[in-house]
Order: C-alpha cells, then structure tokens, then sequence
C-alpha cells in the first residue's frame, strides 16, 4: 500500500475542522519511562491475543491514520516525552506495534535528522511511499526486538497493552523494550480506559459488548497491574510519570502528573 490518505480520510479531517467543540470525554493515559544514564549492565504464542491484534488487517486503516491525528490534538504533540531537542539533532526512534505506520510518517517529515523505525506482524505499513528516513519490518514480538542493545534514544508503543498477557508482558515485551533502549532514552506507552463513565443502560450494554467481541475482558491488564511491571525495572529508571486527558467537566483534575514518589500513593 502507498503513504497516501484516501479521499474518505480528508473529508474526515475537513469534517473534524468544522466541529472541534465536541464534549465527549477523553480519558487516556500515558507512561513515560526514563532510562537512566549509567546502570548496571548485565513460542509460547497465545492464539487468541495474536488473533486479536491481527484482526486490525480487516479495519480501516483510514480510521487509524485519524486516530493518530486525534491524539496529537487531545495531547497538542505526537509525544509527551521531552525529546525534541534530540529529534531535532538526529535520534534513532523505535513504533513498536506501528500499524500502518502513521506515527513514524508523521514524524519523520517534521523532523528530517532523525530516523524511525517502525515493527507490526503485519505488513500494512507503506513500503514504497514513505519518507526516506522510515523504515518498516515485519516482525512478530514474540521473538523479541531484533535489533541490538541499547540501540534507541525513544520507543513509542500505543494502545497494545491489551494485545499480551501478564506473563508476556512481564518475561518477554518489557525486558526486550529496556534492553534496546540507551541509557538516557526514553520509553512512552499510551493507553486508554476501557471504561466510559456516566452512561445508561444501552450504552452499557453496547460497551460490554465490545469489550467481549474484541477480548478486552479476558487479555485486558488492569492500570496498577501493568505500573508494578515498569517498576520491576525501578532501579534502572531515573523517572517514571503518568498524564492523564480527562474532560474538564468531569470532577477531577484535566490533567494530572505523578512522579515515582506519589505513584503508589495517587494511582
């Protein structure tokens, strides 16, 4: 497929021009993970998540191109690690479940010293129209990142936590994101809620239903579950903060950062 967007995804985003007042709630959150400078340096597949995460071969890639876009204005960046002075000056960044590839795209144009490397086990990414500093591999996690230690200054992974278990999460995804990433880099997850707050009974029903369909319920790690695996790695960390998007109608704070220290004690 070609690095283009259809003419269905345009009239989206002319669409979403016209009416950005839109007062549905946002509720995502994200996880950055500071490796520290110096540190010490020392196929069970499970079919049913692997059939999960393929099943975005058959969906609308336009729709994900747009939801890259719509997080970009709910957070007013691409990313909310501080890393855009080595951006600027040539960083070599790691998508981890890039999809079609919207994510590195987008980036790679703005910043042009920079390389993006982008990893999905399947190949929907665009292999021929796409900026020269992009490159995409079809790769299944599984197996581990096949690159070499401490080899990235920034990983982005977004919306895959719900695609592996506990265990896979805990011995195989994390240790190989922390044994490519350099020390001093930067590791951002982004995650949702799979909750939607003051609904009635149809909408209810319709969510649980979605959550059943797509496995949520059964693969889904909770919030507290997925921070005690980052902080396996506590002493290898110099920061870990998590920023929350919530409408500010609903009664808490718009938006919230936690240091470690407070982690245990808000979160």
């Amino acid at each position: 497929m070609g690095g283009y967007f259809s003419k269905n995804f345009q009239d989206k985003i002319g669409m979403k021009k016209k009416s950005s007042s839109s007062k549905r709630q946002i509720n995502c959150q994200t996880f950055l993970v500071k490796n520290k400078i110096s540190r010490n340096e020392t196929k069970n597949e499970n079919e049913g998540i692997k059939k999960f995460c393929q099943d975005i071969e058959n969906e609308d890639v336009d729709r994900t191109h747009l939801i890259h876009f719509y997080f970009g204005v709910v957070w007013n960046s691409n990313f909310k690690s501080p890393i855009e002075k080595i951006l600027q000056n040539g960083a070599l960044i790691l998508d981890v479940g890039c999809g079609p590839g919207t994510f590195c795209t987008d980036l790679a144009t703005t910043y042009t010293r920079s390389n993006f490397v982008g990893l999905d086990w399947n190949p929907i990414f665009p292999t021929h129209i796409k900026p020269p500093n992009v490159s995409f591999y079809k790769h299944n996690l599984f197996e581990g990142i096949p690159f070499a230690e401490k080899k990235f200054d920034f990983i982005h992974i977004r919306f895959m936590k719900h695609c592996f278990n506990e265990i896979d999460w805990e011995q195989k995804i994390m240790p190989e994101l922390f044994r490519v990433l350099k020390p001093g880099g930067w590791i951002e997850f982004m995650e949702f809620n799979k909750y939607i707050y003051n609904i009635g009974t149809t909408t209810s029903l319709v969510l649980e239903k979605f959550l059943e369909k797509n496995n949520f319920n059964y693969f889904h790690i909770s919030r507290q579950k997925f921070q005690d695996i980052i902080q396996i790695y506590e002493s290898q960390l110099a920061s870990i903060t998590i920023e929350e998007k919530i409408n500010t109608w609903y009664p808490v704070q718009s938006l919230s950062t936690f240091d470690l220290g407070m982690l245990t004690a808000l979160c």
